[in-house]
């Protein structure tokens, strides 16, 4: 007999409020309730220490020290590329030089041959200044050349110059006053002196080394051709430019 009754409504069977399961409720507490592992509840830098074996001051210092050699070797690197050498400075150019002898060419100071004054036996006895007589107070210039015994020519060893002590010293030696005397023949010149003026005019000197030295001009005329005696400033003109043979010679 079938017992479903097609006029009566359905029963409904009863079933029980769902529940979790007990298990997984635990592994839930127990997994809440979990500790972090040390390595991750630390700072890194001190993590890294501490398997170093140092300590975090130190892993910073290191730090700081490998950026300043790598800034530098930066700063180097571009220096090279920008051609960062630095020129020497220029030394400031000298007013009128005294030219070494080193640097001189040796040629004749009166190319063509020495003026050779004639000689007026009238001048003896005459009281004469080359300096005012052959107004060097317009000299721009002191040449000096000195005889070179093997080859008989005569070789430039100085230039002096306006504002130097060496031209100071020239023109004083040569503003003296003496009396003119007859020429010795016998004593050749071993020096000549140029002087050029402001004016276009030269005056040439040839100078016997004896005593303190003696010059002869043909262009002083107030000389006549004699010699004039000059002093010792004169020598300590020429002393730096002859050889010591020639200051021998010299009182």
């Amino acid at each position: 007999m079938n017992q479903y009754d097609p006029n009566q409504p359905p029963q409904q069977t009863p079933y029980p409020p769902y529940q979790q399961p007990q298990q997984q409720q635990g592994y839930q507490q127990s997994y809440q309730q979990q500790p972090l592992p040390s390595s991750l509840s630390r700072n890194p830098l001190q993590a890294l220490g501490d398997r170093l074996g140092v300590s975090v001051g130190v892993i910073l210092a290191a730090g700081f020290l490998l950026a300043m050699c790598f800034l530098c070797s930066c700063v180097t690197f571009l220096v090279f590329l920008a051609g960062g050498r630095v020129p020497p400075p220029t030394p400031p150019p000298t007013a009128f030089p005294t030219i070494p002898s080193a640097f001189l060419t040796l040629t004749p100071i009166f190319p063509g041959g020495t003026p050779t004054p004639t000689f007026d036996p009238s001048a003896v006895g005459r009281a004469v200044n080359p300096y005012e007589t052959a107004q060097l107070g317009l000299a721009s210039a002191v040449y000096i050349d000195v005889l070179n015994a093997q080859t008989n020519q005569f070789e430039r060893k100085a230039q002096i110059f306006p504002g130097s002590a060496e031209f100071e010293t020239a023109m004083t030696a040569l503003n003296v006053g003496n009396a003119v005397t007859a020429p010795d023949t016998a004593c050749i010149d071993r020096v000549r002196i140029e002087i050029p003026r402001s004016d276009g005019v030269t005056i040439r000197m040839g100078v016997c080394l004896k005593d303190w030295g003696v010059i002869r001009s043909a262009d002083i005329a107030e000389l006549g051709g004699g010699d004039l005696g000059m002093y010792p400033l004169f020598t300590d003109l020429l002393a730096p430019y002859l050889p010591a043979d020639y200051r021998n010679l010299l009182d």
